[in-house]
């Protein structure tokens, strides 16, 4: 999952990257500095569950902002400053949502094994 993120987290001012599943376990995690506080401490399944109907969403704060955008698979959340071009952020989340789909939806078991001809 890292190098689906890389360009992402090479935008300036964008400071974090977070991936959860729809029952709001982290899947992924990785920022720039570490945060000032603990992502995990967060009670995400909580916040998370107020944007199950919303496919995209902005928390906009006086120092941070959080970019929510919901998928097949669960929640990616980037965290930006009050600087970050929201719309090169939108552009390379559409770039990276396919990516995500697809690796989420891999065969596990035989079937992997066998193709159709």
């Amino acid at each position: 999952m890292k190098e689906c993120f890389h360009d992402l987290l090479q935008l300036d001012d964008v400071h974090g990257i977070m991936f959860f599943q729809h029952d709001g376990a982290m899947v992924y995690s990785e920022f720039r500095k570490k945060p000032p506080r603990d992502v995990s401490e967060l009670d995400w399944p909580s916040l998370l569950s107020f944007f199950t109907n919303v496919q995209e969403a902005e928390l906009v704060f006086e120092k941070a902002r959080f970019c929510i955008r919901q998928t097949e698979s669960g929640f990616l959340v980037i965290v930006t400053g009050p600087f970050a071009l929201i719309s090169m952020v939108r552009l390379n989340c559409a770039i990276i949502l396919p990516t995500l789909e697809k690796s989420s939806q891999k065969s596990k078991g035989f079937k992997r094994f066998f193709t159709r001809k």
